[in-house]
């Protein structure tokens, strides 16, 4: 005899069909009967099958206007190897809805050793729920078993847990406990709780971890945890969650103190809530909060966005703020999108961007950055508008962070598509960029019209060896008379020597002429560099060697030999 049946309850989830769907029912009986112009249909010592299922019963009452059945009289309902015995079974296949009367079964499976045997006196369920009232559970085979778990009432939420109102657990006649409640969560670790989970491991010697699932309402459960480890102290903490779905609500809080054998004590918290607003607004809120309650030091890490959408226009709000009383240390953030469909493929956006970093008692640091934004797409070509800058709101200009504030004001671009040349297997992709900028670091104001090409493409040379090229060209116009290029091209050649293996040639060179007025521009380095490589893969490894040579430095590179 084996007394963990628990698991029984994920088979009552998925042990009734769904006879929703018009597909065939094959109808057979001793004797069917056809009433009200065959609205009706009664069959006596009936059957009917449905895809894996089959229903049997002394009488099967059907009523097609009303799209159910009633089932009387030793009624027999199998599905695969899972079969329920009934009184009574009625079924609606407009609302899938399933009832039960006086019903008792048996379960097995890989989770269970030898079966699990149930009955109740009713049970219904729905797609989100089913219910059992009055249920009794034991596995224990025996005419009168020796132990066997009694409950008033059991609600099943497929997938998610399973709730046992008044359950009584008996054992040779005798009742060792009644709970108010017990639940069991279906998609989560804490599977079982009341059982603990005793263990022994270098790092904490013996531990118990002991946990409890608690339940509120259907929106409202949660779990409080008891841990103990021999070296390293003990630690009581619950998580709470709520679910609502009309108006969806999901949060989750976790706090947890720990009283550690040999460091300080702490306790650790964090909030996790989601929320729809509205129609068009949805809210999230996370929050981390950790103190050392020696020192009374803490840290706290916050996040807040909101989501707005509705009709032509979006708006998103982030907020964070975080906090290290250690480092003594704080900074917010806010972050402003608001954009707006005119139509015809025209969109214009705000953004605004808010820091303050403050180091407690030396100094605070604040930014403001905006942009200002129009966006046009006509066919395969992209037009683009943009105006931009910044402000420092504490008037010191102390910047605290290494950022460069490099502004468009304005920048008006036009980029195309990536392309396709002809017929062929190459593609291009070009755009012009010009502008008035302002670099703040180096306080240098001028203008600057770039043309930027790309080609790129792959080329087969026979069925094993594949060719690809790219190349990327840059050129640079500045107000005050400079300009420059950067350009960097790429070749690789492949050849596969099996369906695991190959070998790889590849060059690279690329380089740079002119000057340019803003530090912020980058400028590429000279490469001539050239690379050979192979490898292998099987299905358990897998096996690289790679080699080149720099025609700059004229030397060879290290050659690089992995494993996996």
């Amino acid at each position: 005899m084996q007394r963990w049946f628990f698991i029984f309850f994920i088979f009552i989830c998925f042990s009734f069909p769904v006879i929703a769907q018009e597909k065939a029912i094959e109808l057979t009986g001793e004797r069917l009967t056809y009433l009200g112009d065959g609205e009706e249909i009664i069959a006596i010592n009936g059957k009917i099958t449905y895809q894996d299922t089959v229903l049997e019963g002394q009488k099967i009452h059907i009523f097609l206007q009303k799209k159910q059945l009633e089932a009387t009289g030793n009624v027999v309902v199998t599905e695969n190897k899972e079969q329920f015995h009934a009184n009574q079974a009625n079924f609606n296949w407009d609302t899938e809805s399933w009832e039960f009367f006086d019903v008792s079964s048996e379960f097995t499976g890989k989770s269970i050793v030898g079966k699990v045997f149930f009955r109740g006196k009713n049970l219904s369920r729905e797609p989100d729920l089913t219910i059992v009232n009055e249920a009794f559970m034991t596995s224990c085979d025996l005419e009168k078993p020796h132990y066997h778990i009694d409950a008033q009432k059991i609600e099943i939420i497929p997938d998610k847990r399973v709730i046992l109102h008044s359950i009584s657990y008996w054992d040779f006649g005798f009742k060792i406990f009644t709970l108010p409640y017990y639940v069991i969560f279906l998609d989560r670790k804490e599977q079982l709780p009341f059982i603990p989970i005793i263990g022994q491991s270098s790092t904490y010697g013996f531990y118990a971890n002991l946990f409890f699932n608690y339940f509120v309402n259907y929106d409202s459960y949660g779990t409080v945890y008891l841990d103990w480890y021999q070296k390293d102290g003990w630690g009581i903490g619950v998580r709470h969650y709520i679910e609502h779905q009309d108006p969806y609500e999901k949060g989750q809080l976790y706090l947890y103190y720990r009283d550690p054998s040999e460091s300080q004590s702490t306790l650790k918290a964090n909030l996790q809530y989601q929320k729809k607003l509205d129609q068009y607004t949805d809210l999230t809120f996370n929050t981390d909060y950790n103190l050392l309650l020696d020192d009374q030091k803490d840290t706290i890490s916050s996040q807040l966005a909101i989501v707005h959408r509705k009709g032509r226009s979006s708006t998103r709000l982030n907020l964070s703020y975080n906090s290290n009383a250690s480092n003594e240390n704080s900074n917010l953030a806010s972050y402003l999108n608001y954009t707006y469909d005119f139509g015809d493929k025209l969109i214009g956006a705000l953004i605004l961007d808010y820091k303050r970093l403050s180091q407690w008692g030396n100094y605070i640091d604040e930014d403001l950055k905006y942009q200002a934004s129009f966006q046009k797409t006509s066919g395969s070509v992209v037009y683009a508008l943009r105006y931009d800058g910044h402000a420092d709101p504490e008037g010191d200009l102390f910047t605290g962070d290494p950022g460069r504030y490099f502004f468009k004001i304005p920048e008006f671009e036009i980029a195309g598509n990536r392309t396709r040349i002809g017929k062929s297997d190459f593609y291009y992709k070009a755009n012009f960029i010009g502008g008035h900028y302002f670099e703040e670091e180096t306080n240098v104001r001028d203008e600057r019209y770039r043309f930027q090409l790309q080609l790129d493409g792959t080329n087969q040379i026979g069925k094993y060896t594949t060719l690809k090229p790219s190349i990327n060209f840059i050129q640079d116009f500045y107000g005050n008379g400079f300009a420059r290029y950067i350009w960097e091209g790429n070749i690789s050649l492949t050849q596969l020597i099996s369906a695991q293996g190959g070998i790889s040639l590849n060059y690279n060179r690329s380089g740079y002429d002119g000057a340019t007025p803003f530090k912020t521009d980058y400028t590429t380095r000279e490469t001539n560099y050239a690379s050979l490589s192979a490898s292998y893969k099987s299905n358990y490894w897998e096996i690289g060697i790679e080699a080149g040579y720099d025609f700059l430095n004229q030397d060879f590179t290290d050659t690089i030999f992995s494993l996996k």
